[in-house]
Order: structure tokens, then C-alpha cells, then sequence
């Protein structure tokens, strides 16, 4: 009897460690894209991971100018990089192969015009609506860097039951996304990314003489 309880205790002990690896905190910073680039796959087999996660065809990433790119934001969470959907669409999408559960929050900028976000349980905004909530625009005084997008804030949903996807929906140009965080059902590892140096990177207020100031011009 006593080699059947320990190996029972060791069947159980097993098990236990298998099911805390089957969900795994994930950071997408967007470090490492680019600058202008179509993100899609970058988190699903590409540079930054595979995790299972995939960008719509709207969704991009822009370098702060300061760092060589042509972002007019300042002051955002890490790094030098953010997502963002240009004026040719008013929204962008992202979907977890897998799933993620329970909560998700994310840090964005805007101005000018508000904005949405919705988690839903099918891939690409369909299916059933399981959190959402309203973005607000935000001021351009927070100070400490360069660009007129220069304020942030961060947002966080719960929801109940596993999630597909997630769309940000509101004016092209005009609303920025940084550090989504989420927790995978398949428990993969996240890429790790350096940790910047500072994350006070200025941008050079591109825009800013445009009736509307806007994230970044294409020549």
C-alpha cells in the first residue's frame, strides 16, 4: 500500500505541474518589428515568439522618431515601439489560436477622437461578445518627452470563459496600443525582449502642423 500511495502522490504531483503549465502569462511590446511593418505573424512562429497570436492585415507597428522611426508619441509604457491601425482602417485585430482566459489589459494613447475595445470567443471579432469597453481621448500635456501623443493609460478587463480574439476599433491614426498582456491557454514560453534603457523616447511632433495631428506621414 505504501508504494501505491507514492505513486500516486508522484502521478499526482505530475499532474498538478502539467495543468500550471497549461496557461502562461504573455508581454507583446513590439519590440523588434519595425518601423511601418505589418505585425501578423511576428508572434506566431516569426522573431517574436510562437505563441499562437496573429495580427490582422490593419495592425502595424511604428518606431518613436526619436528612435529612427516616425512615431509623433512620447512617454509610452517600454521600448520604443507600439501598434497602431493607419487611416486606411478603423480598426485592427488580433487573434490567440489557443485562447487566452480571464483577464487582458493593455496601455494606449489617443486623441481627438475616442475609441473601443472588445474580447470576443471566436477569431477575428466573432462569436460572442465577452468584455468590452470604451477608450477615451487623452490629453497631449503629460510632459517629460517630445510628441504630441504623449499621454497613456492602461486598461484592464475580466471575462469569463476563453477568449479568441480581440479588436480595437475607433479612428485610423489616431489611437496606439503597447504592452498587451493576456495568459495563454497553451502555456508557451513568451519571447523575452531586453527591457529598454528609458522609456522616455522622444518623438519630433511630426503632424503636428496637419489640421489633426497624427501618429506618423507616409512619403
Amino acid at each position: 500500500m505504501r508504494y501505491v500511495s507514492v505513486f500516486f502522490a508522484a502521478l499526482s504531483a505530475i499532474m498538478l505541474s502539467a495543468g500550471s503549465a497549461s496557461a502562461a502569462p504573455v508581454t507583446l511590446d513590439f519590440e523588434g518589428i519595425g518601423n511601418l511593418k505589418h505585425i501578423g505573424s511576428f508572434y506566431n512562429g516569426g522573431a517574436g515568439g510562437d505563441l499562437g497570436i496573429e495580427f490582422g492585415s490593419s495592425a502595424e507597428s511604428l518606431v518613436s522618431a526619436n528612435a529612427g522611426g516616425v512615431g509623433n508619441f512620447a512617454n509610452q509604457p517600454s521600448g520604443s515601439t507600439i501598434a497602431f491601425f493607419d487611416w486606411y482602417s478603423n480598426s485592427m485585430s488580433m487573434n490567440v489560436a489557443n485562447g487566452f482566459l480571464g483577464s487582458f489589459s493593455f496601455s494606449y494613447t489617443s486623441l481627438y477622437y475616442p475609441g473601443v475595445v472588445s474580447i470576443w470567443d471566436g477569431a477575428n471579432g466573432t462569436g460572442n461578445l465577452l468584455a468590452f469597453t470604451g477608450l477615451p481621448t487623452l490629453t497631449s500635456n503629460c510632459g517629460g518627452a517630445a510628441g504630441d501623443f504623449n499621454c497613456w493609460s492602461t486598461v484592464a478587463l475580466n471575462f469569463v470563459g476563453t477568449a479568441k480574439s480581440v479588436t480595437w476599433a475607433g479612428t485610423g491614426n489616431f489611437l496606439g496600443v503597447d504592452d498587451v498582456k493576456l495568459t495563454t491557454v497553451d502555456g508557451v514560453t513568451p519571447h523575452s525582449v531586453p527591457e529598454p534603457a528609458t522609456t522616455l523616447l522622444l518623438g519630433t511632433g511630426i503632424g503636428a502642423a496637419a489640421l489633426r495631428r497624427r501618429f506618423a506621414k507616409r512619403s
